[in-house]
C-alpha cells in the first residue's frame, strides 16, 4: 500500500465550541493552546475523539476460556480441563442440530432432549 503524502489533520474543539480543522504539525500557538486544554481534540463532527487502542492481545487460554464462556460452559481449570468441556458442549451442540432439538440448556438437559428425539 502506498504511503499518502498528504499531512495528518485534526479537529480541535475551542472554549466557545466551535470545531477548527487543522494540518500537522500544528502551528506553535495552537499547539500551546491544545497542551493548556483550551482546545481539545474531536472528530470532524465536534464528537469527542478516542484515540484508536491497540486490541488486547488474549493469551490461548483466555481464547479457550473465552469461548467456552459463549458455549455456556465452566471456563475454570487448566487447558485440557477447559478443552474437555468445549469440545463436549460442540458435539452435542452438533448432535442436536443433527436429531432437530434445541441446543440450549445444560449438558444435562441437552442430551435428555437428544435421547427423547431419538426414543421418538
Amino acid at each position: 500500500m502506498a504511503e499518502s503524502n498528504e499531512p495528518e489533520v485534526v479537529h480541535l474543539k475551542g472554549e466557545g465550541g466551535g470545531v477548527f480543522r487543522f494540518e500537522c504539525p500544528l502551528p506553535p500557538d495552537i499547539e500551546k493552546a491544545y497542551a493548556k486544554q483550551a482546545l481539545v481534540r474531536v472528530n470532524e463532527d465536534g464528537t469527542p475523539y478516542v484515540e484508536d487502542a491497540e486490541p488486547a492481545q488474549l493469551t490461548p487460554k483466555e481464547k479457550l476460556q473465552a469461548e467456552a464462556r459463549e458455549l455456556g460452559v465452566d471456563d475454570s481449570g487448566t487447558v485440557p480441563q477447559i478443552t474437555e468441556r468445549v469440545e463436549k458442549r460442540r458435539a452435542l451442540i452438533a448432535q442436536a442440530a443433527e436429531v432437530g432439538v434445541e441446543a440450549t440448556g445444560t449438558d444435562e438437559e441437552i442430551t435428555a432432549r437428544i435421547d427423547a428425539k431419538l426414543a421418538e
